[in-house]
This record gives structure tokens, C-alpha cells and sequence, in this order.
């Protein structure tokens, strides 16, 4: 074990803390039972009453008490750990886009010929970034080309997933120092994967927090942010559309970070128009690279569910035969994956839900490509003391990777 253990429960006798460490063990995750007389091989039994700690590396936290929240030990789980309310995450939940441009150097260094980096300039005079990894000694038509990307401000663990990941392909161990799962000469030798970290980053900028982890905002607060205060209605949120004009609305102040300013009125949603930079840089690097398959990252609040996670196919009737039967199983992988964490998936991918006007921006956007190529949305919990930023960054890196796994030989 390390030297970084944090106590994460405390229990009335060893037999308790004893089922809890089997229920960790069985997910992989090191743990030490300890109390006034205990060491790491105590017996079961073998302490007084209220004696006994669970203790876990800093690192796993998070998934440790995901994991037990959900057994008989949970009763024993202090309510606040694992939200990271007082951690700082910081050194490695990297989400903004100044975070970001620090590590393309960092990286651009690091990788040497493996990295590839593009972008385009948005309205705002941000950079809007995809970093492309691959052995580009083997051929492209030898290998599966992967896109990943995140449209939206107000879901920055999309971008911590794909920075975590990255930074595994890079120097083969993730942004809090552990070594990676992935094979990297072989991930690299047999996948082109890019990634658009930051899909506006101008709305990211203007966010009041790193990571949304329910200490500082309501939802509806949160919604405020995302959409802006609708000026009509006090502590609620505006319209949704894909396309407006200041001109020709009333707008809230500030605007909604959801929202990116395209010319000196305009304004778009960036995953419902392919006037977006996000769709702009897409298109750039599909006339490139010909994707495959694109993973595009999510987040929600869940409202009155008990999920945490879950995977999105296409509105019904857009992507049909094997296209989507592929869709589907890939989407069942990684609820696998996320059940195999501890997490708590929606069982099976399901259709997107939208109707209406919001389907509609859906059907014009992404219609023509779910006819050529493979696309599912992930969706991870936002804002909630039961989603710590380590949660939000590991699911997400869980999707990805399993994303990665699938594609190898």
C-alpha cells in the first residue's frame, strides 16, 4: 500500500470491516482494515467496538465509496467523503482551456512524431484543439480511426476524462501517477484517435467553477449557468436553440456558456449546429483521417434517478442495420465496463430521447453521419456530492478506453 490512506469508514466491530474490504477487494481496489490493535491482516472479529477503520489509497476514494454506498458497510460511510468538496483537484482534473494549452505543449514535447496537433480559431480567438495520436509509421488503412469529443462547458469531466487518457498515451500513466491499463505501443500501432478536448472554450472560460461537484451550485443554479437566466423569469433557465441572434431575442446577461458566439450576433449551441467550431473541427479532420467511430462525451444531473451513468444511440430511425447494431454493442461494452467499476449504468444503451424542435436540430446535424459511421453519446452525473470529480473524470476515462479496447486486434 501507499503512504496517502485516507479513513473512509468506520465500523463496530472487524466482521463489518471485514465485508467491506472482501466487497473492495472483488473491485480491485487495495484497502487496510486499522484500529487501536489492528494491523493490514487483521481478523475478522478481532477488534472493540468502534475501533475499526477502512482506510484506502487518496487515488480511489471516490470509487470506494461508490462502490460501498451501495452495500450494508454504506451505513457506515461518512456522508462527505469522497465528494471532493475539500480536495483540490486541480493537479489532475484538467478542464479549462488554459489548463489544456499548457499540456499540448507539454505533450507536444513529450510524444515527439506520435502527436499530431491541429486546431482552428474560434470567433472568440480561442483555439480550438484536436490532437491526434497514432505510430503514423503504419499506414492509415491498417488501422481503425477513433474521434472523441465534448461540445458542451458546463460538463468539464468530459474534458478531464479525455486529458486523464491522453496523458496515458502519452507518458503510460494517468494525470494522478498510476500506470496505465492500455498497451500503448500496441493502442497506437493499430488506432488513429483524436480528440477535441475543449469543444468551446470560450463558454468554458467563463464557468464559475473547475468541476460542477453540487458544493457551490443547485442544479437550477447550474442550469442558470449553462443556458443563462431567462430575463423574463427570475432563477430559471432561457430557451434552447441552436441558432439565435441578439438582434432578434432577449437575451440574458451573461449569456449562457453553453452557448458559443460565432460572429458579432450570432450565437449556436455547439452540437446542434455545424456552424459550431466543434463541427467545423470535426469536418476539418474527417476529410483527413476518414473516423470510423466517434465517442462524444456527455454529462447530466439525473434528476430523480438512481443512475450515474449511461449510454446514448441515436434518435430512433437514424442510424439502422449493422451500423447500429454496432452502435448497440458498443454502448452495452461500456455499460459493462462502468458496472465492472462499481458505477451504477442505466443496464442497457437507450435511443436519445429528444422530440420535437430539439429532434429536429438532431435529424438536420447529425443525420448524414450516423447513415456512414458509428457515433453514441456517453452521459455521466453532474453536480451531485455523490459525483466527485474523480468520479466524473474516471467513467468518463472508462467509456474511453473501452472505447480503444474494442478496436484492437
Amino acid at each position: 500500500m501507499h503512504d496517502d490512506l485516507i479513513t473512509i469508514a468506520r465500523f463496530e466491530s472487524g466482521m463489518e470491516a471485514h465485508e467491506a474490504r472482501i466487497e473492495l477487494d472483488s473491485r480491485d481496489i487495495e484497502c487496510v482494515i486499522a484500529g487501536e490493535t489492528a494491523t493490514d491482516s487483521v481478523l475478522p472479529g478481532g477488534l472493540g467496538a468502534g475501533s475499526v477503520e477502512l482506510l484506502v489509497r487518496a487515488s480511489d476514494v471516490a470509487r470506494a465509496v461508490e462502490v460501498l454506498r451501495h452495500t450494508p458497510a454504506g451505513r457506515d460511510l461518512d456522508p462527505d467523503l469522497g465528494t471532493g468538496m475539500d480536495e483540490d483537484v486541480s493537479p489532475w482534473f484538467l478542464a479549462t482551456p488554459e489548463q489544456l494549452e499548457a499540456k499540448v505543449r507539454e505533450w507536444g514535447d513529450l510524444a515527439g512524431d506520435r502527436l499530431f496537433i491541429d486546431h482552428l480559431t474560434s470567433y472568440s480567438g480561442d483555439h480550438v484543439y484536436a490532437l491526434t495520436l497514432s505510430d503514423f509509421d503504419v499506414p492509415r488503412e491498417q488501422k481503425h480511426a477513433h474521434y472523441f469529443a465534448q461540445p458542451h462547458a458546463h460538463e468539464p469531466g468530459t474534458t478531464a476524462g479525455m486529458m486523464d487518457v491522453i496523458e496515458q498515451l502519452v507518458t503510460g500513466k494517468n494525470l494522478r501517477g498510476e500506470p496505465t491499463s492500455l498497451d500503448v505501443d500496441q493502442v497506437l500501432a493499430q488506432t488513429l484517435l483524436t480528440f477535441n478536448p475543449i469543444g468551446n472554450p470560450q463558454g468554458r472560460a467563463a464557468a464559475p467553477v473547475l468541476c460542477w461537484d453540487g458544493a457551490d451550485y443547485t442544479n437550477d443554479e447550474l442550469w442558470c449557468w449553462m443556458r443563462g437566466e431567462d430575463p423574463a423569469m427570475a432563477g430559471k433557465m432561457w430557451q434552447r436553440l441552436d441558432l439565435w441572434d441578439t438582434r432578434e431575442v432577449t437575451t440574458p446577461d451573461p449569456i449562457g456558456i453553453v452557448y458559443e458566439q460565432i460572429d458579432e450576433f450570432r450565437y449556436v449551441e455547439p452540437n446542434r449546429s455545424h456552424l459550431s467550431s466543434y463541427f467545423k473541427l470535426f469536418f476539418q479532420m474527417d476529410g483527413m483521417y476518414a473516423y470510423e467511430c466517434w465517442l462524444d462525451l456527455h454529462q447530466t444531473e439525473f434528476v430523480n434517478s438512481d443512475r450515474n451513468c449511461m449510454m446514448l444511440l441515436p434518435i430512433e430511425g437514424l442510424a439502422t442495420g449493422d451500423i447500429l447494431a454496432t452502435d448497440r454493442a458498443w454502448g452495452q461494452a461500456i455499460c459493462n465496463a462502468w458496472s465492472a467499476a462499481g458505477y451504477r449504468p442505466a443496464p442497457q444503451p437507450e435511443h436519445l430521447g429528444y422530440t420535437g424542435t430539439q429532434a429536429n436540430y438532431f435529424r438536420r446535424t447529425w443525420g448524414p453521419l450516423h447513415q456512414r459511421m458509428n457515433i453514441v453519446s456517453t452521459e455521466v452525473k453532474n453536480n451531485a456530492a455523490d459525483a466527485p470529480a474523480a468520479f466524473q473524470l474516471d467513467a468518463q476515462g472508462v467509456a474511453i478506453t473501452r472505447s480503444i479496447e474494442r478496436l484492437l486486434g
